[in-house]
């Protein structure tokens, strides 16, 4: 008991500073503050919460009950948290005392009262990877992110930089400066992306992060890579929108494509699909299924890469305006890539010469590979086609 007080002493908290960081010089400095009677000791209850636990700091321990005494004569009385230095990446963290009453003084703050430890291990940034579809998306967004929230803004330069892509062809070039706001963990830059109605290969630039400021950059994942591509995949039967070149079906399920009036390239899954050029020159590729293709309307190919596909039906094959594809690679045999000459396709039932590689049976619509000619060798079908077809060595090209 603090003898010789008859009025109580009013009691006020504070912290300064309020802010330090966890390998700093720094403490948390709390002050405790007493008007009044100040001839005798009073002692004075508190308590410790926050989101520190007592292993992040030292010179009390978190929980209640605690208690700090004034001297005799002294109007203040202190307490230091020191901060204990970790590696452990985490988020900032709080140190929060809550004055509790007691006896001979009234409380003055009677709000916690909260210090904060900063985590000052790196701040990391990194970009992501993206994949656009040239036609349906208009831009490329990558996201920058931060491995945890900084109390302070965190900038930092880009630049774009093409790779086989063409800058202002296939994509805006750009350059500048971005900032990840105080206490979030990402923001996003977007890069326009130029449609050339062309059906072309893959291409792809990069955007290289630098200069950064309260934050460091991985150098594993400082540059961010924008593959632009003509193909739209899909698991659901799909029709291609405008300005998209190819579409490509993935997973197991037996679903369907078509074209649009562009020049596209469609390219079945596993299953039985039915692909449909529409208007356009257009390549369809089934895939290893028992597949439907449909050419429609312009020059079109129908691909085949391997004796070991099942048979596809062609169901508008014109020796006219359209070609069959086989790969090299997928059926060997003695011929090079080109059109296949006179001697290596007849018409018939079969192969009547060592050197014929193809036959079409006129009667039924199937069109065969035989590897060895008129030899053991049994010949494979590959395609079945209309009957009765005007079909010619110029009609099948080796790619």
């Amino acid at each position: 008991m603090n003898f010789g007080n008859t009025t109580p002493s009013s009691v006020t908290l504070s912290v300064n500073p309020a802010l330090v960081t966890e390998d700093g010089t720094d403490n948390l400095v709390y002050t405790f503050t007493r008007t009044g009677n100040l001839t005798n000791t009073l002692t004075v209850n508190y308590n410790i919460s926050g989101t520190a636990n007592s292993s992040d700091y030292t010179g009390a321990t978190i929980g209640s009950g605690k208690t700090i005494t004034f001297g005799a004569g002294l109007s203040t009385a202190t307490l230091m948290i020191d901060p204990t230095e970790d590696t452990t990446i985490e988020l900032n963290e709080t140190v929060a005392l809550t004055l509790v009453s007691g006896t001979d003084y009234i409380i003055g703050t009677t709000t916690p009262v909260v210090g904060t430890i900063i985590n000052d291990d790196p701040k990391i940034l990194s970009i992501n990877n993206v994949i656009v579809i040239e036609g349906q998306q208009s831009e490329a967004i990558l996201t920058i992110s931060v491995n945890y929230t900084s109390p302070l803004p965190i900038t930092f330069d880009y630049i774009t930089t093409p790779i086989n892509a063409t800058a202002n062809t296939d994509y805006i070039s750009k350059t500048g400066t971005l900032t990840i706001a105080r206490n979030t963990t990402s923001t996003t830059v977007s890069i326009p992306i130029l449609n050339d109605n062309l059906n072309e290969a893959d291409e792809s630039f990069i955007i290289t992060l630098s200069n950064p400021v309260n934050a460091i950059i991985d150098p594993d994942t400082r540059i961010g890579e924008v593959t632009i591509t003509d193909t739209l995949p899909t698991r659901i039967t799909r029709t291609l929108p405008p300005k998209v070149e190819n579409l490509k079906l993935n997973g197991i399920s037996a679903i369907n494509g078509t074209g649009n009036a562009g020049n596209n390239i469609i390219t079945g899954n596993s299953a039985n699909n039915r692909l449909n050029g529409g208007v356009g020159n257009d390549t369809l590729i089934g895939g290893t299924g028992n597949d439907s293709l449909v050419g429609g309307a312009g020059l079109d190919f129908f691909r085949f890469n391997s004796t070991s596909e099942k048979v596809d039906r062609i169901t508008d094959f014109n020796v006219i305006n359209d070609t069959i594809l086989v790969s090299l690679s997928g059926f060997g045999g003695n011929f090079s890539v080109g059109a296949l000459t006179t001697n290596q396709f007849t018409i018939g039932s079969s192969a009547t010469t060592s050197e014929q590689r193809f036959f079409y049976n006129s009667s039924n619509g199937g069109l065969f590979f035989d590897s060895d000619g008129n030899g053991a060798t049994a010949a494979v079908q590959f395609a079945t086609l209309n009957t009765g077809l005007a079909l010619t060595n110029a009609d099948i090209v080796v790619v």
